[in-house]
């Protein structure tokens, strides 16, 4: 799916702003038409997470329907045109209206979604669009859950398997841009080195009779470097010169394409980035461009104060500031697809990503099996599949992207998880065979049962703290034996993806003790002091960046409390720890 753009064809409008918003408990609004009016509402920021935005103390884990509905205009130059309605991304589901006329439905909470409108709006005058957003997770959804009712009250509580706040609400920009009816609907680009030349290949998805197209590549300063004129969808372009794409060296092509009438002239334009660069692995090495690279980084998650998981960007530049003050060359989008800002700026400056899909919290509940195909494993592989096709299909042209996730933390000894896993990752080597793939994998080594499946092994890890907490002299025996098991058992590299503890800024203990800053430090060291032994391990992303916010429990202190930097940012020990350890500069 193409990011928006506006350019000397296409036109470029936000509907960001602030909406009319109205909690819909009883599930009424469709048919009371709250698609043109809201009974009783309130202004709401869009976007962000809608949860902490007011003093209502209920809205908070509020569950069930909201509605959220604005007016604007559409400009009497867009006259037939193609006029597209974008959202970023809707937790969870998410059904459009546009004058009262449904225009689509979307299940997913963190992918951009899309229709032509231009049936249903009314050019050169005000026009009205609601969208009726639901945050309630089921056995069929990716993350799964389930409603549970609260002894006492009238109330249900969300249980899941994930340790991160269930923010909802439009968490990404909403968008109308427009085409001609002839347009370019998308664009593939895959890089190879070979016989030192750089082949670029590209394949082309028209929409609409165009009868030729020109590709052009340009360089970094502007300069046309090869172009050439096609009538078909697919080709490549070879380059005897060029530039590779890497850390400390980010160096972005564009690919620019024009659609052109009988007469050259053209019917739409778009200009996609891209790198030159290939990713493999080369015994117990992750390789790129032919030289290994070990990844260290930190994972984190989209979330801040007051806008929840809604679309920040100045925290995206801040935490990627942060990372590249660490030394940090990398990490992980735990555990659900990032922004697509996010990604563009990442191969901007560099920076390797693990991509990840929303597949967080795939355990057996109970009598519910989650890869059961008697019970809902089936809608649950159909929903892993599309959201896994729709990230391949936003992300594929980010030279940042190196690897997929297809899932953190699965129930991977559970005797299903194997032919489900299979389905997955078929999906996603059918579609991308230039990049690694990987699962983040929690189960016990013995009973693993997936780990075969993949390029290499990511593991997450927390001797000293979830087991034998406190005892940190227990890391060495455990975490060593645990990786060499994992190790020569599949014989692949092995990456250790999280490992961490909870740490209040500003407690200090004269010996290290949970949840003091010292432990903190003195955790990290260990484990990267058998992660320094080891010749098969290929990178290590502590958990986490910074704090963030989770569901009430009794080991949360208004959060996780595992970052290297507070909610706000501010440095812990640890993150002088980790800047020395990894090399890091102002």
């Amino acid at each position: 799916m193409l990011y928006p753009q506006a350019n000397q064809i296409r036109e470029l409008h936000t509907l960001d702003g602030f909406w009319d918003f109205q909690t819909d408990p009883d599930g009424v609004g469709e048919s009371q038409s709250w698609f043109d009016k809201l009974p009783n509402p309130e202004p709401m920021a869009v976007p962000a997470s809608f949860n902490e935005l007011t003093l209502q103390p209920e809205l908070r884990d509020y569950l069930g329907d909201v509605w959220y509905l604005r007016r604007f205009f559409v400009p009497a130059t867009w006259a037939g045109k193609r006029i597209w309605f974008r959202c970023g991304a809707v937790n969870y589901r998410a059904v459009v209206w546009i004058n009262g006329c449904r225009l689509l439905e979307h299940h997913g909470g963190h992918l951009p979604f899309e229709a032509d409108a231009a049936p249903l709006l009314r050019v050169g005058k005000e026009n009205v669009v609601a969208v009726r957003v639901n945050n309630v997770l089921d056995w069929s959804t990716v993350p799964p859950g389930f409603l549970r009712s609260l002894p006492g009250t009238n109330r249900k509580e969300l249980q899941y398997y994930f340790d991160f706040f269930n923010y909802a609400g439009i968490h990404r920009s909403v968008q109308l841009y427009t085409t001609e009816t002839t347009y370019l609907a998308d664009i593939t680009i895959r890089t190879y080195l070979s016989n030192n030349q750089a082949i670029v290949q590209f394949q082309l998805e028209v929409a609409g009779l165009a009868p030729e197209r020109r590709l052009t590549i340009i360089d970094h300063l502007g300069n046309a470097v090869s172009s050439k004129e096609i009538k078909g969808d697919e080709g490549e372009f070879q380059l005897e010169t060029f530039e590779l794409w890497g850390p400390g060296h980010p160096y972005l092509y564009k690919m620019q394409v024009e659609l052109l009438d009988g007469q050259g002239n053209p019917i739409d334009a778009y200009i996609e980035e891209f790198g030159i660069r290939m990713v493999a692995i080369r015994g117990n090495q992750i390789v790129l461009n032919g030289e290994p690279v070990y990844l260290k980084g930190c994972s984190r998650h989209d979330d801040f104060y007051l806008v929840g998981r809604g679309l920040n960007l100045p925290l995206i530049q801040k935490d990627l500031n942060l990372m590249r003050w660490l030394g940090a060359n990398s990490f992980r989008t735990s555990h659900y697809p990032y922004t697509e800002e996010m990604m563009r700026l990442c191969d901007r400056l560099g920076l390797l990503v693990i991509d990840e899909t929303a597949a967080v919290g795939l355990q057996t509940w109970g009598e519910m099996p989650v890869f059961n195909a008697d019970h809902a494993g089936e809608k649950t592989l159909e929903n892993h599949c599309r959201q896994l096709t729709g990230l391949y299909r936003r992300d594929k042209n980010h030279p940042c992207v190196i690897m997929w996730s297809i899932a953190n933390e699965p129930d991977s000894s559970e005797e299903n998880s194997l032919p489900y896993f299979e389905k997955v990752v078929a999906v996603i080597r059918n579609l991308d065979a230039t990049r690694l793939v990987t699962m983040v994998l929690n189960a016990p080594v013995d009973t693993d049962k997936c780990g075969q499946l993949f390029d290499l092994i990511c593991v997450n890890r927390y001797s000293a703290w979830y087991t034998e907490a406190g005892h940190l002299d227990t890391i060495q025996h455990q975490l060593k034996t645990d990786l060499q098991k994992w190790h020569q058992k599949y014989g692949k590299p092995v990456m250790l993806t999280e490992f961490g503890a909870d740490t209040i800024a500003g407690f200090h203990t004269l010996s290290p003790q949970m949840f003091s800053e010292e432990f903190q430090v003195e955790f990290l060291r260990k484990y990267c002091e058998i992660l320094d032994e080891l010749d098969f391990i290929v990178g290590e992303h502590v958990w986490n960046l910074a704090d963030f916010m989770t569901k009430q429990g009794i080991t949360r202190v208004i959060g996780n409390r595992k970052g290297v930097f507070t909610r706000d940012r501010q440095p812990k020990m640890a993150a002088f720890y980790l800047k020395e350890r990894w090399g890091g500069k102002v």
